[in-house]
């Protein structure tokens, strides 16, 4: 495995020299992803935001130093968990009871954000080392998360009768948020081809989030608690709580790996 890594970097060293790259002009495109892995290697998303959406880099040279940046995403979650299980309990109660438990469990939220940021490139003497700063305002906004949990759970005598059963629903709505902030950008590129480099960022910025706010429960369903099939008690109970964090910090960041980039 080292060797076939050692030939591949040679192979881009000696690639890059050949072609005699150059770093884009006025009127050319980019996108960067990252790099992770190095059995497998394979490109992921820029970096993640403050509730770790992932984001990919978009650029626009304005002029051959000035760039304009976007760094965007976009996360949908909406997942369903069945979980079944039945058994029989002769420790609990007086005779051996049939118990069986049916558990649904759905959760959806979606997210986005966006930076809109510039970047001012050096003009070094060599055509492959591109170092460049920058700033950018980050973005992000969290939608509400809904999660809802269906439990069945009942008590079979011997003879299969139902002797205890309850069928509830609780949904719970929690508000999202929202962040917005300042970064300050540092970074390189080198260039191996005329239109693919490799290089790393870092940004010291601050940003102010916000979590939370109105928490809806409610609960729905039946409940037989005796054997007897009329004794059922509906349920169908809302409460409404309120939670809000918010939090103003400063830090040091990088875009977590080696950036892969690729231009036109």
């Amino acid at each position: 495995m080292k060797n076939l890594l050692f030939t591949f970097a040679f192979v881009l060293l000696g690639l890059s020299v050949a072609v005699g790259q150059t770093k884009p002009l006025a009127g050319d495109w980019g996108v960067g992803f990252r790099i992770t892995g190095l059995q497998n290697v394979s490109l992921e998303d820029f970096r993640t935001d403050e509730f770790d959406i992932p984001q990919a880099l978009g650029r626009y040279y304005l002029t051959d130093r000035l760039a304009a940046r976007l760094t965007f995403g976009v996360q949908s979650t909406n997942s369903v968990s069945d979980f079944t299980f039945g058994y029989t309990d002769a420790v609990r109660f007086p005779q051996p009871y049939r118990v069986d438990t049916v558990t649904r469990t759905t959760v959806s939220q979606t997210g986005f954000n966006f930076s809109p940021g510039i970047e001012w490139h050096m003009a070094l003497e060599s055509p492959k080392l591109d170092p460049y700063v920058g700033a950018e305002i980050p973005i992000s906004f969290l939608g509400p998360q809904t999660v809802s949990f269906d439990n069945e759970y009942q008590y079979l005598d011997t003879a299969g009768a139902v002797v205890f059963k309850s069928d509830i629903n609780t949904r719970t709505e929690t508000a999202g948020g929202f962040s917005v902030g300042l970064n300050l950008i540092a970074g390189f590129n080198y260039f191996i081809t005329d239109k693919i480099s490799f290089g790393a960022e870092y940004n010291l910025g601050t940003a102010f989030s916000q979590m939370g706010g109105d928490i809806r429960v409610s609960q729905t369903g039946v409940v037989q608690p005796t054997a007897n099939v009329d004794a059922l008690l509906t349920i169908n109970d809302n409460f409404t709580v309120k939670e809000v964090t918010t939090n103003l910090g400063v830090g040091l960041a990088s875009s977590g790996g080696v950036n892969f980039s690729f231009f036109w």
